[in-house]
């Protein structure tokens, strides 16, 4: 089927992490699933849960994987969406990319 399928998955906050990157496990491996989005209260925004989502199927570019590669300037094959409009938006600033700073 073509479009866009959403499944939503929600947690109680006080859910362990652990079965949280459970879920992000079992969801990387499911050929039905092109891509994760997370939408995390700030008290569970950790590593171990957003580097659980394969950086293929990262839909925020929030891995340390895909914002390595954004970082390096590496990104353009392999940033997602909002990430991508984020650096081509950024491009228009004088001076980006000629150096570390803006």
């Amino acid at each position: 089927m073509k479009g866009l399928n959403s499944h939503l998955v929600q947690y109680l906050e006080f859910r362990i992490i652990c079965a949280i990157v459970n879920e992000i496990l079992r969801l990387n491996e499911d050929t039905n699933v092109q891509g994760l989005a997370l939408d995390l209260p700030e008290s569970l925004y950790s590593s171990k849960i957003l580097n659980a989502v394969k950086p293929e199927k990262d839909v925020d570019g929030l891995s340390d994987v895909n914002l390595g590669r954004l970082v390096r300037g590496e990104g353009s094959d392999y940033l997602v969406s909002p990430a991508a409009g984020a650096l081509n938006a950024a491009r228009g600033f004088v001076g980006l990319g000629a150096s570390c700073m803006l």
